[in-house]
Formats: structure tokens, sequence, C-alpha cells
């Protein structure tokens, strides 16, 4: 009638029985009494009546005392089975010892209770309040005592606990070097703390392969580390971890009560105790050598390593994959972590005139090879082997990066632990110049021989590389500028439904809604994987979407005649806010006397809500 009542207890509430932990024993034996009788009720050996049974005596017990103060959930105590012996048992008293050493009732007799399967025993729910260093159970008469089964139910002890040690974890599965940045500080955080530290490495597939460098982790470390350190994804999933950012760099007693500490991408600094950083030194590029990475990659790191540069060496690094040819692009994600190519005219000469040596990392190959050769500094491209996988590549990179002075950069992982292992300074290309200068090089960049147009640069990076523009400057620059920049983009990447928005977003702002307002329609008519409801439902990491951001544009559009806009604005509501205002839309229909697009809204609206509007 109850089976699996102890089994089902402990999944639900993440329970282990901790009896079996403990030393149990008992106030004396009888003739039924059977070898280690005391241990039989904490254990899981069959019997047919009870497990333990004392012989007749004033108040006999039987205890459990714990090596240390333990957190009971419950106390669960089987009776004996056989009828009528097991009414016995009915004036059953149980007390507690607490750590403090205080003396607690937890239970006192006149309840009849039975046992397991067949019927319910007695339940003592404490659910973690009480810390207890014992547990006695006796009759306050002259009498036999014999139970059956007992379970002290407990959460499950933290694997920290049980290893008697600090463990931290990091379980990132983007891109290589915020892996391995997470890596770095999960193995620093062990060695301050004389820990130990696991790692997960998932594999993605070769749609994620096409912009990052990860691979199997038997492709990126050696057998000895994998071994010593290495944890699948799912295993650290189901854990019980505390993140760094929630201990505030506290680790004590109090995060023993978790399996482990998950570590992050961002500076040691920002995740552990700074008292302790201070007491301790730490170092990244220590850490990094320790990494046991597999022969391949460490022959990649030991070439880059041999390169001969200058003590004054700069890296310039064009970050692209996935923000300039991915799904990044078609929602004006991550573009911070670019450094946009029409900057690269003035900020190489700057390089050059003030004596250091260039050195460009990026993935878009030929054009890095034509700038190599317009202005005669080094691509680290053409320095690695042909041969060389992706995952090689990127440990080149970042070994060669980290051997320069100054890095260039946007917010990028490969920059950052770069920076970490060589000690060089990242900078911003924003540092080397002024607003105006920006405007100025980027349209000097739109010019014949500009680096725009440059047989090498693609449709993709040319349109990124405006679309980089606008987002910083679109405040300083007019709305006709604003419509022939998004124009430009659409042409060069027409496929891309949030430059639509853009450009439409540009014409109602010059109040030219029908232009607007056809781009739009065009738009949500259309088949693409990417499309108008993709902007409306897709989270961004900043957690909005893409037509939340400009909510404000499209209902002043509305408010300018727009029923098409107005269609966007719904789009936001019902699919990111949940919820739908049926009063705007019914005043907007209202006030409105333009037709087009008012079918449409209706339409949308009845549809999605399920409501009538007219």
């Amino acid at each position: 009638m109850f089976d699996n009542f102890i089994e089902n207890l402990c999944n639900k509430e993440d329970l282990i029985d901790i009896g079996s932990q403990g030393i149990p024993s008992q106030s004396s034996y009888s003739k039924w009494s059977l070898d280690n009788d005391e241990f039989r009720p904490i254990s899981d050996n069959l019997y047919t009546d009870y497990a333990f049974h004392t012989d007749k005596e004033e108040n006999p017990w039987w205890s459990i005392n714990f090596k240390e103060p333990e957190l009971i959930h419950h106390i669960i105590i089987n009776n004996r089975k056989k009828s009528p012996f097991n009414e016995i048992a009915n004036n059953l008293n149980i007390i507690g010892v607490t750590e403090e050493n205080d003396v607690l009732v937890l239970h006192k007799g006149n309840i009849s209770f039975g046992s397991l399967p067949e019927s319910i025993p007695l339940i003592l729910p404490i659910y973690g309040t009480l810390r207890l260093k014992s547990i006695k159970i006796y009759l306050p008469s002259k009498d036999y005592l014999h139970l059956g089964r007992i379970f002290v139910l407990s959460k499950k002890k933290s694997l920290q606990k049980s290893m008697g040690t600090s463990i931290f974890f990091c379980n990132r599965f983007d891109g290589f070097g915020e892996r391995l940045r997470a890596l770095l500080n999960t193995m620093i955080a062990a060695d301050l703390y004389e820990g130990l530290f696991f790692f997960s490495w998932v594999d993605r597939g070769e749609g994620f392969k096409q912009f990052h460098s990860t691979t199997s982790y038997r492709e990126v470390f050696n057998q000895r580390f994998t071994d010593d350190h290495y944890m699948e994804k799912k295993v650290i999933d189901s854990m019980n971890l505390i993140s760094s950012n929630k201990v505030k760099g506290k680790i004590d007693k109090d995060t023993f009560n978790y399996d482990g500490v998950l570590l992050d991408r961002f500076h040691i600094n920002k995740q552990i105790d700074n008292e302790v950083l201070d007491s301790k030194s730490y170092s990244y590029s220590d850490a990094f050598n320790r990494i046991g990475f597999s022969d391949d990659l460490l022959d990649a790191k030991k070439q880059a390593s041999k390169i001969v540069l200058s003590k004054k060496a700069v890296a310039i690094h064009l970050r692209s994959g996935d923000i300039v040819y991915g799904a990044y692009r078609l929602a004006g994600q991550a573009w911070d972590k670019v450094t946009p190519v029409y900057v690269l005219d003035s900020l190489i000469k700057h390089y050059i005139n003030n004596g250091y040596q260039v050195v460009i990392f990026g993935q878009d190959e030929e054009f890095c090879e034509e700038l190599s050769s317009e202005y005669g500094i080094i691509y680290s491209g053409s320095l690695m082997m042909k041969q060389y996988t992706a995952t090689q590549a990127s440990l080149f990179d970042i070994t060669l990066m980290s051997r320069c002075e100054i890095i260039v950069a946007g917010n990028s992982g490969f920059a950052t632990i770069s920076a970490w292992i060589g000690g060089g300074s990242i900078v911003s290309y924003k540092d080397e110049t002024s607003s105006e200068k920006l405007i100025s090089e980027f349209k000097k960049s739109l010019e014949p021989g500009g680096v725009l147009n440059y047989r090498s640069t693609n449709n993709l990076l040319k349109s990124f590389t405006i679309l980089h523009f606008y987002f910083n400057f679109s405040k300083h620059i007019d709305i006709d500028y604003k419509i022939y920049l998004m124009t430009l983009c659409k042409n060069l990447d027409p496929d891309n439904t949030f430059i639509s928005l853009l450009l439409a977003l540009a014409l109602y702002e010059n109040f030219e809604n029908e232009i607007a307002d056809n781009i739009i329609e065009g738009e949500l008519i259309t088949k693409k994987k990417y499309n108008l409801v993709w902007l409306a439902t897709e989270i961004r990491p900043d957690r909005v979407t893409v037509l939340s951001k400009f909510d404000r544009e499209l209902k002043s559009a509305a408010h300018k005649g727009s029923y098409i806009a107005a269609v966007l604005v719904l789009f936001n509501e019902y699919y990111f806010l949940k919820y739908i205002n049926d009063d705007y839309y019914i005043k907007l229909l209202k006030s409105n006397s333009n037709s087009k697009g008012r079918d449409l809204l209706i339409n949308k609206f009845n549809e999605l809500t399920g409501r009538k509007i007219e």
C-alpha cells in the first residue's frame, strides 16, 4: 500500500537516510536479540517482525549518536509488525540532544502507528530546524522495546563535506576564450583554498563550431588532466552549487553546505575575497601553463611562444564570427565585442608612428591579409601552420596576443584572457580618438579606396560595420544620413529583418510612413526564420527583445498614423510583456482615419487575443 514511501519522500525533498552514519546502542539484549541487534534498525537487513529487541526492564531504550551534529528533516520509525506486541510502542517517547547539549522532547507517547509498507509508521517532521548530536527512543515504563526499521532523514550531505575540502567548478558552454577564463579562475580558487577543481567542456556540434573553436574535451586536453578534473556538464548541472557572485567572495563554513562553488569568467578579484587574494599570491600565467592541453594544442602554444616580437608590440583584435556573420547580427547583439574596421586606417597609422609593431588578429583571413599587405603589418594567421585546427589556431592567437604590450579590442574573451596571461593592457579604439574623428574616419572608409571598399571587404562585414557605426553615433547624424546608411545596409544584407526594422524606424521618424509601412508589411508576410515574430520573442542577454527596445519609437509611429507600426506594438505586448492593453488599440482605431493597415491590426488583435475589436 505504501511501497517506495521512503524513496519517494527522499526524491521529493532531496533527502538521504543518515542512520547508517551514526553509532547505535540499546539498553539491553534479550533472548530474541540477534547479532548486531542495535545496528539492525538502521540497516537494510530483512526482518519478518522486528529489527531489534531489548529485554524487559525499566525505561528500555535504543539510541543513535552522530560524530557531528546533523540537520534532521524527518525521523521515521516502523513499529513491530505482529499484534498485539506492536501496541507496546504506543507510549513511545523520543528525545534529541542538540549541538549545545540541550535535551529536547521530540515526541511523547499516546499514538498508534504501523510499519511500512502495509501501514503508516511514526513520522516526526523536523524540516531541518534542529541540528542533533543524538536521538534516543525509549518507553517510560517497565517493558520490552522492539521496533522495526528506523530512518533518520537529512538533506544530502554536500560533496565538499563528504570530501572534507573546498571544491570549485566551472560549467560554461560558450566560446573558447570564455571557457578558458572560467577554467583559470577555477584553478586559481582551488590553489588559494587548497581545494579541488572540476570543469565541463561541451562539444556543441558543427553548427556552433562554424563560429567558435570548441570541440571535444579529448581534443583540447590531455588524458591525465581530464581524468583528474573533467566532469560531464549534466553531472555538474545536477549538483547543489552556489555561484561565486552569491558568495560575495566569502568562502567559509556556510559554503560547505553546498557541493561546491561555481566560478565564472570575470576576474578572480571579483569572485574571491580580497583579503585572501592579498594574503596569497596567484598568477594567471602560471595557471595557464599548468593547463594540461593536448599535444596538438601544446604544439600551437609553443609555436606562438617562439614568434619573434618587438617589445613594443600592439595587438588589434578584429572579432567577427557569429557577431558579424551569425544570428547575433540579426538582433544587433554583442557588437561591442568588435573593433570596427572603419577605425583601422587611423589606428594602425597611430601605432606605427609611435614605434609599435602592429599585429592583426581576426577571422576574416582574406581581409586581414589585405590589411597586412597594405600597411606592412603582421597578420597572426600568416604565422601559424596551415594545417592547424580551429582550436589550435585559437590557442595560438591567445598565446601570441598575450605577448603584446597593448591589446586594442572590444569586450572580447580572447583579448581579456590574453591580457590576464601576459599582463598587457586592453584599450578601446575609442581611447585613441574623439567622436568627431571617428565619424570622419567612418565617412572616409566609405569612399573609393577606403577600407569598406577593399576587394576583400565582403557585404556582411561592410553591413555590420555600418550598423556598428549606427549604434554608436545615430544621435550625432541627421535623419537623411540615417536613412541612407540603413538603405545601404538593407541592400548589403537584404534578408536581415532587423535592418528592415531600423530602416522603417528612421523613415517613421522622417514622417515617411507609407514607405516604412510597406517595408514592415513585407516583413510581416515573410517565411523567414528570423522574422518580426522572432524579434518579438527572442530574449537578448540584457533580458529584453529587439521590439521591446524600440517600443517607444513604434508607439510614436502609431500615433503619427501608422496602424502597421501598431501591429509591432501589439507583438511586443503579446509575446514579451504578456499583457495587451485593449483600450490603447480601441482609442487608436477611433483616432486615426487612415485605412492602410487598419484591417491588418484588427485581424492580428483578434487572432492573438481571441477577443473582438472593431
